[in-house]
């Protein structure tokens, strides 16, 4: 019998902490929606180094063709000329990048990586080299942006060859924004 009256108390003792002893807080939820980072390549431009002829093929060759915040350089050869072949002549264009970003965040927190050495093969390679940023009006704007949100730079940099390297090389060229 008492082992009966025990699992009543028992029972009515959780009765008792159902009812009436009870407690509630609060705690703000909040989100941060930020627009997509975007990177792109609007035109399609390459940095391309044109055609050149070799002064000594016994050394290497080098061509240094790094842009201003404008798209404009002029190029220095090392040990090769530019090779005038129907208006090919050495280095003609920039690799052009347009970014755009989300309008709370400041410039300071986009990263940008360009790869630093692009393989063409053969031992021939390219030190790639950026301009700065400057304003851009070649994308369209997410809802919220201004053109303050929307900047563009030039690749360019230095192609070097081994000696005794002739033919046509190609490679890709890898360009990374993001948020920080």
């Amino acid at each position: 019998m008492k082992l009966v009256t025990l699992a009543l108390v028992a029972a009515g003792s959780v009765a008792l902490f159902a009812n009436g002893n009870s407690s509630s807080a609060t705690a703000d939820v909040s989100v941060k929606i930020v627009a997509p980072i975007l990177v792109s390549n609007v035109f399609g431009s390459n940095l391309d180094f044109g055609a050149v002829t070799v002064n000594d093929p016994t050394q290497p060759i080098a061509i240094t063709y790094n842009p201003s915040v404008y798209g404009s350089g002029t190029p220095a050869f090392t040990n090769c000329d530019p090779y005038a072949n129907n208006g090919a002549n050495g280095p003609s264009t920039f690799a052009w990048f347009h970014i755009r970003k989300d309008h709370n965040v400041d410039w300071s927190g986009v990263n940008i990586a360009v790869d630093p050495v692009v393989a063409l093969g053969s031992g021939v390679q390219v030190a790639t080299q950026n301009s700065q940023l400057s304003q851009c009006t070649a994308l369209p704007l997410l809802p919220g942006q201004t053109y303050d949100d929307t900047q563009h730079f030039y690749v360019g940099g230095t192609l070097s060859a081994p000696a005794g390297t002739f033919g046509t090389f190609h490679g890709t060229m890898n360009v990374t924004v993001s948020y920080q």
